[in-house]
């Protein structure tokens, strides 16, 4: 890890999100909607309707949010940063406390995966790190678990 490695953050969530929703909009619309004199009519004051709409608008204002913000971690020997387009947040090594690797409570170990709390003296409760929401999370664990015995060598 002697190069600053940067690892951006996974939208492909979102992207199925949207996908599922525009999807279950259209069939509810093709099932309610009434073909007469030729022409396709719906009801625009239905309520399911309008829950569709405003999950589809809130999951694409959402996913253009996170589009523009462009989350990434960036490691590097001496420091971990979190960078988003609007401001970046830089962790000496030498002020991270404490680093656990861990499971979130009540989800299934096999098929959620990991996340990673580490303790930084500048904030009062520990920064939550799930590696799964990251491009090539397999290397962000290792390059994690190299950070964590950094850490270990230097608090003990």
């Amino acid at each position: 890890m002697e190069t600053k490695r940067t690892y951006k953050r996974r939208l492909d969530s979102l992207y199925h999100y949207l996908a599922m929703y525009v999807t279950g909009l259209l069939v509810y619309i093709l099932f309610k909607g009434r073909i007469e004199e030729g022409s396709f009519t719906f009801l625009l004051s239905d309520p399911i309707l309008i829950l569709f709409t405003g999950i589809l608008l809130f999951v694409m204002l959402y996913l253009i949010w996170s589009v523009i913000e462009s989350k990434e971690i960036v490691l590097s020997d001496q420091s971990f940063i979190y960078r988003t387009r609007f401001r970046e947040v830089i962790y000496p090594v030498t002020d991270i406390l404490w680093m656990k690797a861990g499971f979130e409570k009540g989800q299934d170990h096999e098929t959620r995966g990991g996340i990673i709390r580490m303790k930084v003296r500048s904030r009062r409760s520990p920064l939550v790190i799930r590696p799964r929401n990251y491009e090539r999370s397999e290397d962000l664990r290792k390059d994690l678990a190299e950070l964590r015995k950094k850490v270990k060598a230097i608090t003990v």
